[in-house]
């Protein structure tokens, strides 16, 4: 199973996405669900064909949760279990 990642274009010097060694750092955002639709595709072929029929609203979406930052890449990535 794969899912959506929008890699964002962030600065190192970013004190919300790097804050410190002992801290959680960001710069990346799983798209899970859209309207409460879960979005996993059964094969990365799906997962790419979604992507490039809805790109400019993952772009907007991505950018919008890093207040406004630009997405550098996005990805199909295996699925991770939560842990």
């Amino acid at each position: 199973m794969y899912e959506i990642v929008a890699i964002m274009a962030m600065l190192a010097t970013d004190p919300k996405v790097y804050p410190g060694k002992d801290l959680k750092q960001e710069d990346a955002l799983r798209i899970t669900h859209n309207n409460g639709v879960p979005l996993v595709f059964k094969n990365i072929d799906i997962c790419y064909e979604h992507v490039w029929a809805n790109l400019e609203k993952i772009k907007k979406f991505a950018s919008s949760e890093f207040d406004g930052a630009p997405v550098k890449h996005i990805v199909c990535a295996p699925v991770q279990e939560d842990t």
